[in-house]
């Protein structure tokens, strides 16, 4: 194997066995020892199992363990990892190349690069688990290292035990395309294996290369486990087709509805003291005497009252549900006029509910949307308007409140700050300022404008009015409200004022010089 060229014998069995077990690429996987590793160019100058890193049929060898549902006879589909069902058949294959130039291996055999005593050894776990792993060991007395190994990996939706099928052991080489069978203690101490017989002898290169096959089946543990299902339709008319049921209907008031509810044994053990509920909504109400159930020994049977009442209130016990098994209950009810629903969309929901002695509560619902319009007079208003007055004859707006409903939306305001300046435009007039040019007194109108059906509506009055008043050489406020009680302004108050209006006119004089120079 001082170079790659398969012979012809080889090419034919590496198609028979790509069409038996698949030769792909497997992904890397948890693999060991770390070891030398060779190429097809430089192969190795003793005994060493897979470690050429550029196999043309299989890539990296050091991952040579792998797993692919036993049904899939298609060539590949071998992977790492694998979920499982219950009673699935898996196949599990080895792939083994002793990787020794084959000038090593003697004209009969007898040579340093052929493996002795070589075995094959799958380790298959005895765990009850929903997470699983097993090894692959391939193993030689003159091998370097003495022992590889690779795992595959099973996992599922429950716990799970992984069982060896008798007899399922076979190894394929060129020698023996058709496969020949192994011992069964693969899955305990290892069996032989070799190219013409499973005397443990394997020659070095590809045209020894053998792969192991063997079937595990998957056992699920007891589990159990339970679906409640809820669907709804209008009800049909007598001789119309019957529309399918769903999850999600509209509808209109004063409609009959038609709803199912069931539960069903999803797991493998029986579920005992299965109960159903639904609890009806407000928006539809319950049409009497249309309540059956379907489980067991009834078959569309009629409810009494006294069983919707528990169904509706409490919970029915529909009794013991087998594995796969299902029970049905059905019944009828009506959307409630229109002078019971609210304006706008009402999602009328139903949540039915399923408990058993195993499993717990579990739900699931049905939706009816039923579209009530109200014809609403909009309404609108300018509830806020607040001024702050400051120093060199400045405002600015602290505070603007609107309502607006039914319809109707806030578009922005107008305010006219009363001395014939531009009005101002604004959605949002918090924080909006304006100074006067000279003292006086001045109203302040805000007027808020809606949309209302696409026109555009203007609304101001008392509350949106403010008037403030600027005289010079004295302090000014707002005379929007006399107060009862005067204010106490006494020393302290006016030399603060007085120091104020001194500070200000100090700042206007350089802003002047400023300006000049």
């Amino acid at each position: 194997m001082k170079r790659f060229s398969m012979p012809k014998k080889a090419l034919v069995v590496s198609a028979v066995l790509g069409s038996v077990v698949g030769l792909t690429a497997a992904a890397a996987g948890a693999w060991g020892p770390d070891r030398r590793t060779f190429t097809v160019a430089s192969p190795a100058p003793y005994v060493t199992f897979n470690s050429i890193t550029d196999n043309p049929n299989y890539g990296d060898e050091r991952t040579f363990y792998d797993v692919k549902d036993a049904k899939n006879t298609n060539h590949g589909g071998f992977v790492d990892r694998v979920k499982v069902q219950d009673g699935q058949e898996l196949l599990l294959r080895t792939y083994v190349h002793n990787n020794a130039a084959d000038n090593l291996n003697g004209k009969n055999f007898d040579g340093p690069g052929v493996a002795k005593n070589t075995k094959v050894r799958i380790h298959l776990p005895s765990a009850v688990a929903d997470t699983l792993r097993s090894n692959s060991y391939i193993s030689a007395d003159n091998a370097n290292p003495g022992t590889v190994h690779d795992t595959v990996d099973f996992y599922g939706d429950n716990a799970f035990k992984l069982e060896y099928v008798a007899g399922s052991a076979v190894e394929y080489t060129n020698a023996v395309p058709s496969g020949m069978k192994l011992n069964d203690s693969i899955v305990t101490t290892g069996a032989p294996i070799g190219y013409r017989q499973a005397d443990g002898n394997v020659p070095g290169c590809f045209e020894y290369t053998a792969i192991v096959t063997i079937k595990v089946k998957v056992k699920m543990a007891p589990q159990p486990n339970v679906g409640v299902y809820k669907t709804v339709r209008e009800t049909p008319a007598e001789g119309a087709p019957k529309p399918v049921m769903q999850k999600s209907i509209t509808s209109t008031s004063g409609k009959s509805l038609d709803y199912v509810v069931s539960a069903k044994n999803l797991g493998n053990q029986n579920l005992t003291n299965v109960y159903l509920r639904d609890q009806l909504p407000k928006g539809v109400e319950y049409i009497p005497g249309s309540g059956k159930k379907t489980y067991g020994e009834f078959k569309s049977t009629p409810m009494t009252e006294d069983e919707m009442k528990a169904f509706f209130t409490g919970k029915k016990n529909v009794g013991t549900l087998l594995p796969g098994a299902e029970a049905f209950i059905t019944f009828k009810a009506k959307v409630v006029d229109a002078s019971k629903l609210a304006c706008g969309v009402n999602n009328i929901k139903n949540i039915a509910v399923v408990d058993t002695d195993q499993t717990g509560e579990y739900n699931n619902n049905a939706v009816v949307i039923v579209n009530k319009e109200c014809k609403e007079v909009p309404t609108y208003n300018c509830e806020l308007f607040k001024i702050k007055q400051d120093v060199n004859r400045t405002v600015s707006v602290t505070d603007f409140k609107t309502t607006q409903a039914n319809g109707a939306t806030f578009k922005d305001v107008v305010i006219d700050w009363g001395d014939n300046s531009a009005k101002l435009v604004t959605n949002n007039a918090v924080g909006k300022t304006h100074q006067y040019a000279a003292d006086g007194d001045y109203t302040i109108t805000a007027t808020a404008r809606f949309t209302v059906n696409g026109q555009t509506k203007e609304v101001s009055g008392p509350q949106c009015v403010q008037k403030v008043s600027f005289k010079s050489g004295a302090p000014v406020t707002p005379v929007t409200t006399t107060p009862t009680v005067l204010p106490n302004t006494g020393a302290g108050d006016v030399i603060a004022i007085a120091a104020l209006v001194a500070v200000a006119g100090t700042v206007a004089h350089r802003l002047v010089l400023a300006r000049r120079f």
